[in-house]
């Protein structure tokens, strides 16, 4: 921890302090000023809707994703809280749970309850496949349980909120009372199915300090569909996320400021508080960030000569609210790069659009990605970051491909992106009819690759298939 008085802050030599360390500052516990003429009012809820978007999208998205995967017990409490479950198949066009995901592992998804007591997550031995299990506070920041942070191996991790004062033999720190734990396990072909539900049914929860007082009671239900779109179930999920989720310390000002719209208070927002104009102002703040965010999903990430974009600091967002806010929302529960680093995009050699209606294209990985575990090139639908139904349901393609070399071998790879086969020769990517996108991502990215000495070639443009 910093010395008061020096700056703490990445990015910036700005001195800070505590108001604990000095003798003039007094608290108070009034609420914040809300002007009573309709024009400043408006402005108001404008600006505060506005930033309560961006700051609170990840932890709406995530609390939205804890509504749809879980039940409600007769008590009121919520069910299917401290267990996981478990995909028996990679993500299809029907896969909803989240945007761009992955086609090369099983996902296990499990909602942690902590307010009761530390919880015990048991791993099994993976062998020498892929596996992580992504830990994501409610803000969606990440850390990770792999191969790569603490080896191979059947283990036993306590996952404990900073106060817990219990044993810390395998002890896991965590930040907020409900966490996402998000297990990928990879698939090696579909023969390989029943492996790997073996593997998730040996993953267990249970608890250190006996049962956990139950979860949700009294907590509003939202779906995910809403709060994208509603202003009021979008505040009444940040509003429960907070109180269920917690907040950093060091931003705890921007809560601070959404009090002034019935967010964060001593009691649940109140959709029907807010003035007429109030309450237009925030809507009118709330469709503007979530079009900011819609509209800038291009600049994740750092933008290559070959027309890809490198996808930088997933899972780990520090103060930027607003690349936190965009990157939750093309895909929740984003890997570090470390585990996990991709590329992106939307472009062929010559900048226009990738469109399966309009052309084919060719890729030529060669060298193919520097890896330790595997890699994949996924195809997306440029309008809903789904997956896209094809003949042969392939969505991927990669170094477990059949027909294609092993990531190890280091030899060259030509994947054919189209819509009809191509033929011998080059790999087959279907591709729609329609604009689309590619993913390439590499799992356990060698230093090359960590260091930008490597990077994607481009899409040449072919004669229309």
């Amino acid at each position: 921890m910093s010395e008061p008085g020096s700056p703490n802050v990445p990015g910036t030599t700005l001195r800070t302090y505590s108001f604990g360390t000095v003798a003039q500052h007094a608290p108070t516990t009034a609420p914040d000023l809300v002007p009573d003429d309709d024009r400043s009012a408006r402005e108001l809820g404008r600006a505060l809707a506005f930033e309560a978007t961006l700051f609170g999208l990840p932890a709406v998205l995530q609390y939205a994703q804890c509504c749809e995967q879980t039940t409600v017990t007769e008590d009121g409490s919520w069910g299917q809280v401290n267990v996981f479950r478990h995909e028996r198949r990679t993500a299809g066009p029907d896969f909803d749970a989240f945007r761009v995901p992955n086609v090369d592992t099983l996902y296990s998804n499990a909602w942690l309850h902590l307010s009761g007591g530390a919880i015990r997550v048991h791993l099994p031995d993976f062998g020498e496949r892929y596996y992580t299990l992504n830990l994501l506070d409610m803000h969606g920041n990440a850390t990770n349980i792999s191969t790569r942070t603490h080896g191979r191996g059947p283990r036993d991790h306590v996952l404990a909120l900073p106060e817990w004062s219990g044993d810390d033999t395998g002890r896991f720190t965590v930040a907020s009372p409900l966490m996402w734990g998000l297990l990928r396990v990879q698939l090696l072909g579909s023969e390989d199915a029943a492996a790997v539900a073996k593997l998730q049914d040996a993953v267990t929860v249970s608890t250190v300090d006996g049962a956990p007082a139950g979860f949700g009671a009294g907590l509003p239900r939202v779906s995910a569909t809403a709060v994208e779109v509603d202003w009021t179930a979008f505040a009444t999920a940040l509003d429960a996320a907070l109180r269920v989720g917690g907040v950093a310390q060091e931003e705890i000002v921007h809560v601070a400021r959404f009090r002034s719209i019935g967010i964060g208070t001593a009691e649940a927002f109140d959709p029907t508080a807010a003035s007429p104009a109030l309450h237009d102002g925030c809507l009118a703040g709330f469709e503007a960030a979530m079009t900011l965010v819609r509209s800038n999903q291009h600049q994740l990430g750092s933008p290559i000569p070959a027309g890809w974009t490198r996808v930088e600091n997933k899972g780990r967002h520090g103060h930027n609210v607003t690349a936190r806010a965009i990157m939750n929302f093309v895909g929740l529960g984003a890997n570090v790069v470390e585990e996990n680093t991709s590329f992106n995009t939307r472009v062929d050699a010559e900048g226009q659009a990738l469109d399966g209606s309009r052309a084919g294209y060719r890729l030529e990985l060669d060298p193919p990605p520097p890896v330790d575990s595997f890699w994949s090139l996924t195809l997306y639908s440029a309008e809903t970051g789904r997956v896209v139904a094809n003949e042969l349901d392939r969505y991927a393609v990669g170094s477990t491909t059949p027909g294609v070399a092993p990531a190890s071998t280091g030899e060259a790879v030509h994947i054919a992106i189209r819509t009809t086969d191509p033929g011998p020769g080059p790999v087959w990517l279907p591709a729609p009819e329609a604009e689309f996108f590619l993913v390439l991502r590499a799992y356990g990215p060698r230093r090359e690759m960590l260091e930008h000495v490597w990077a994607p070639p481009s899409l040449h443009r072919e004669a229309a298939p």
